[in-house]
C-alpha cells in the first residue's frame, strides 16, 4: 500500500520532533513500503549552505544563524522551491517538511506550492513544549549552535513571535489539519500517539 500524504512538522528546537520524524519515516518504510517519500529538512539545507566558505551569501547566513536569529523568508523559500523542483516525482508521493515554515509568509509560500502541485488535506504536526524545557534540552544536547545563551533566547523569542503565526495560518485554512502533539513524555508513547492521530495504524486493523 502506498501513502499519498503531506506532513508538515513544526516545533521549537529541543521539542523532540527530529526523533519523532525519524520514527515516523521508519514506520512508513515498514508499513507502507511502496510509498515514494521525500523528506525536506530545512536545517540540513542551512547547514550545508553555511559551510560554503567562499560564498558571500552563505557567510551572511552563517552570521545570522550563529546569533540565533531567524533566516529571511526568501532564502528558506528558495531552498524549498529548489528541492521540490528536483525531487517531486508525481501526484502519488508523500512529503514530510521538517523545520519549515517559520513565518506566516513561509506558510503562505508552502500553501502556494501545494496548490501548484494539486496537494490537499495537509496535516501539520505541531509539537508543544514549555520554554523552560526547551532551554534545558537545547543546553544539554551540546550542539555547537546551542552553546550561546543569548542565541538560545533569540531562537525562543522568534519562535514565540513568528512561528505561532504560521501555525495559526494553517489552523484557519480548510486544506490543513493542525494536530497538537505534547513533546514531553515517553518517546515511544509520543510516537504511538502520532501514528494514531495521523490514522496510519488503520492498515493493521
Amino acid at each position: 500500500m502506498k501513502l499519498n500524504e503531506t506532513f508538515i512538522v513544526i516545533g521549537p528546537s529541543g521539542s523532540g520532533k527530529g526523533t519523532q520524524i525519524k520514527l515516523l519515516k521508519e514506520y512508513i518504510a515498514t508499513h507502507y513500503p511502496e510509498t515514494d517519500l521525500y523528506y525536506f529538512e530545512a536545517g540540513s539545507h542551512f547547514r550545508d549552505f553555511t559551510e560554503q566558505k567562499n560564498n558571500y551569501t552563505s557567510k551572511i547566513m552563517k552570521s545570522i544563524l550563529d546569533r540565533g536569529m531567524l533566516a529571511p523568508d526568501f532564502v528558506t523559500e528558495w531552498f524549498i522551491t529548489d528541492a521540490l523542483v528536483h525531487h517531486m516525482t508525481g501526484e502519488a508521493q508523500t512529503l514530510i517538511f521538517d523545520g519549515t515554515p517559520r513565518t506566516e509568509g513561509q506558510a503562505k509560500t508552502i500553501n502556494a506550492i501545494m496548490e501548484y502541485y494539486g496537494r490537499r488535506n495537509m496535516k501539520v504536526l505541531n509539537f508543544t513544549v514549555p520554554e523552560d524545557v526547551v532551554r534545558e534540552r537545547m543546553t544539554s544536547r551540546g550542539r555547537a549552535d546551542d552553546i550561546d545563551p543569548e542565541a538560545i533566547e533569540n531562537r525562543i523569542t522568534w519562535y514565540r513571535e513568528k512561528v505561532t503565526k504560521a501555525i495559526e495560518y494553517f489552523r484557519n485554512h480548510a486544506d490543513y489539519e493542525v494536530i497538537d502533539i505534547n513533546g514531553v513524555g515517553d518517546i515511544t508513547e509520543i510516537h504511538h500517539n502520532i501514528i494514531a492521530r495521523l490514522q496510519l495504524d488503520k492498515s493493521n486493523a
